[in-house]
């Protein structure tokens, strides 16, 4: 896993946030490009999300940010979890 560090005098910049529930158990992580950088809070169940680099299983009360590029889910997820994107300068 990579480390990320964002530097206190550059500008972090919030595009939008959100609170997901997914509507099933055979719910499944869209394929997308993320333009953007993306903190995933996770409330409770599994998500089982990718990138270019590894797949990641997140459980209740762990997080991780996602940097921007191509993000995808590789199994079915039954969770909930806030999301917030967003741009910085590291």
């Amino acid at each position: 896993m990579d480390k990320l560090a964002v530097s206190l005098s550059g500008q972090i910049r919030y595009k939008f946030y959100g609170l997901f529930e997914a509507p099933s158990s055979e719910w499944m992580h869209m394929s997308r490009t993320l333009e953007e950088y993306q903190l995933i809070l996770m409330v409770e169940g599994t998500l089982y999300i990718a990138d270019q680099r590894e797949k990641y299983v997140l459980s209740k009360g762990e997080y991780l940010i996602m940097r921007p590029g191509l993000q995808y889910g590789y199994e079915p997820s039954q969770c909930s979890f806030y999301w917030v994107h967003f741009d910085c300068h590291i």
